[in-house]
């Protein structure tokens, strides 16, 4: 590691392999809890059971995210491209016996 005496920091490259290695690590922490809320749900699913996916541990996944809210979100804002388009249209929720339903809302057509 190169390291600046005079101004006591890091050098560019070093900065650089940081931030990558930075970025991968969110990328893993975002795959495993993608995949961890398809198949468990929002309820079902923990920080530190998405730690332990990765083999991390729960501190580093807060290191990134500050919550399970704030893991959401960042997935939500990666929702990008053509298949995305049936998402842009408003959604209507529903309480039903079973929990919260999702249902279209009604077209101008079927007015």
């Amino acid at each position: 590691m190169i390291y600046n005496v005079v101004m006591n920091t890091r050098s560019a490259p070093s900065l650089a392999r940081r931030e990558r290695e930075r970025a991968e690590t969110r990328g893993k922490i975002l795959d495993a809890a993608r995949r961890m809320f398809v198949l468990k749900g929002y309820e079902g699913t923990t920080m530190r059971a998405i730690a332990a996916k990765i083999g991390y541990t729960p501190t580093a996944i807060y290191h990134h995210f500050k919550d399970k809210d704030a893991l959401v979100a960042e997935l939500a804002g990666s929702i990008s491209g053509p298949w995305h388009k049936p998402f842009n249209r408003p959604v209507r929720w529903e309480i039903h016996w079973s929990g919260w339903k999702r249902s279209a809302p009604p077209t101008s057509s079927s007015a």
